[in-house]
């Protein structure tokens, strides 16, 4: 399917009438060339979308436009200026504020009106001049060539041809959600200004903040911190519940064993008070959660003890893509799962060696400091040896001291586990207990004499005849 000359004409001669309105503005122009995209868009086969310019996201230093598919999925961002001289449109795409757009939008259209230019990495950089000049549109000259239109079908059909994000990797989804968060994090800064109207319960909030948790919490460091609580309130409700159907479904799911996710966001959630240019990134990395795949989603975090941990592991990543300087500051660096392994075990055994405690770091008497915890990497494998030192029966009883390979010693069978399963959740009497810690012991024995049973073993059949004659 292509672009129809037609189409472009009657964009013109649209642009043509506003052009010749005295003080006519950005914001004039705007309408018109909404009109013109939701007409190419179908033109072209991209079916029914929608250009919603009507958030304000400029107000608060966002791209002017956002352009949903069928689905309301937003599919790439607009940034419009005064139409001018290809001078001056070039000096705004080497601009401070395209950079920084281009940086955390992956669709981003710009546009005086007469030229548009498409970054989007897939395709790299599109161009097409549809005009030299306002003044020649408004002398009637509304004509382009069949090259000019061919050039505007490409670059809008790489504009439309953009899907609802995804992430096909958890490196990807912390790249995109970081993003996101610092465009949501720039809107939060400007809503906080005073003259920002929206921006009232976010000031509140923000208020509250400074007298119960931080008196010296400048703006900055709300807008920081808000932004990224947000977004991993919804990443953590991906994780645990699954996609949302929107934002409110999303805020309703967040795990009730972290209130204070839920405390942070039900102040603007219960009065809708949540402003608009927040949503949009907020429903942007909704969108990008729910298209992120199971598989992607299951595989983040680090394994431990079997199982992922995404807050610590996911966030170095995270935040090294939303702000590196921050990352840098707050001192968040991954360490290799080895070490980490390594120094706590070397810590456990010193416990047991040194200090008389037997059971290491799972001794009640043992207590935990990390003065540089980060993101708690360190206690984190601690809590792991030290429970992988202790079974627990039901809620009050557990068995201490149990390691990892007595507790898999068995083959198949596992003789300690098969006992405890055939007794899962129920309470043990003095006898059962009894029992079950000479079966520890005798695991206990059997492994500490089975390298002389081995090499006895060896032995005897390297040479069975003179084993029989006792030799």
């Amino acid at each position: 399917m292509a672009l129809r000359g037609g189409t472009v004409r009657a964009y013109l001669q649209a642009i043509q009438q506003v052009a010749v309105i005295p003080g006519a503005t950005e914001h004039t122009y705007r309408p018109a060339f909404g009109e013109f995209l939701a007409a190419a868009a179908v033109e072209l086969g991209f079916g029914h979308i929608a250009v919603r310019g009507e958030l304000r996201l400029a107000d608060v230093g966002q791209p002017d436009l956002q352009v949903v598919n069928g689905s309301g999925i937003a599919i790439g961002y607009g940034e419009t200026k005064q139409p001018g001289t290809a001078a001056r449109f070039a000096d705004v795409l080497e601009s401070e504020q395209v950079s920084r757009y281009r940086s955390t939008l992956e669709n981003l259209l710009v546009t005086d009106f007469l030229r548009m230019t498409l970054f989007r990495p897939e395709v790299g950089r599109l161009d097409v001049v549809l005009s030299e000049s306002v003044a020649k549109v408004a002398s009637g000259s509304t004509s382009v060539s069949a090259g000019q239109l061919a050039q505007a079908g490409q670059l809008l059909s790489a504009f439309f041809s953009a899907t609802a994000p995804a992430a096909t990797s958890a490196e990807m989804l912390a790249d995109a959600l970081a993003r996101r968060a610092t465009l949501l994090r720039d809107a939060i800064r400007e809503l906080l200004r005073p003259a920002n109207a929206d921006g009232d319960a976010l000031r509140k909030l923000w208020d509250f903040y400074r007298r119960t948790l931080m008196s010296d919490m400048e703006a900055d460091d709300f807008a920081d911190t808000y932004a990224q609580t947000l977004t991993y309130a919804l990443f953590l409700v991906r994780m645990e519940a699954g996609p949302a159907a929107n934002l409110e479904a999303a805020w309703r799911a967040i795990p009730p064993d972290i209130p204070i996710l839920r405390s942070a966001i039900e102040p603007l959630r219960v009065g809708g008070a949540m402003p608009d240019p927040m949503t949009v990134w907020l429903t942007d990395e909704l969108h990008l959660l729910n298209g992120t795949p199971d598989a992607v989603i299951g595989s983040i975090g680090h394994p431990s003890a079997g199982s992922p941990d995404p807050i610590l592991y996911f966030y170095e990543h995270f935040l090294a893509a939303y702000d590196k300087a921050e990352r840098i500051r707050k001192g968040v660096y991954y360490t290799p799962r080895p070490l980490v392994n390594y120094l706590v075990r070397a810590v456990s055994d010193s416990l047991k060696r040194d200090f008389g405690k037997a059971l290491g770091l799972a001794d009640k008497d043992v207590r935990l400091l990390d003065p540089a915890v980060g993101t708690g990497t360190f206690p984190l494998a601690a809590a792991h040896d030290a429970a992988a030192s202790a079974v627990r029966i039901n809620a009050t009883q557990v068995f201490t001291g149990v390691s990892t390979d007595a507790w898999a010693w068995g083959g198949s069978f596992r003789p300690l586990e098969h006992f405890l399963t055939d007794r899962k959740d129920r309470t043990l009497d003095l006898d059962q207990v009894r029992m079950y810690l000479q079966a520890i012991t005798a695991v206990r024995t059997a492994m500490e004499l089975a390298p002389d049973l081995d090499r006895a073993l060896d032995a005897v059949l390297a040479d069975p005849i003179a084993f029989d004659s006792g030799g």
